[in-house]
């Protein structure tokens, strides 16, 4: 599966996954991306762009 179109900004993505990084380093709280729309769901098809991604959290 091709989620990934071409005309995608991948550095708009790869700034999204610093991001996270960035703040799990100084917060001490894992900070992941998230698909807002997912990609692998029974109703929908998402794309990894970077309006679909989110940062969020791990806790609780």
């Amino acid at each position: 599966m091709n989620c990934c179109p071409p005309w995608a900004n991948h550095e708009a993505i790869e700034e999204i996954y610093q991001q996270a990084c960035i703040l799990t380093e100084e917060t001490g709280i894992l900070h992941v991306v998230d698909h807002i729309i997912p990609f692998k769901h029974k109703y929908v098809c998402g794309l990894h762009v970077e309006s679909n991604l989110r940062i969020v959290t791990l806790v609780g």
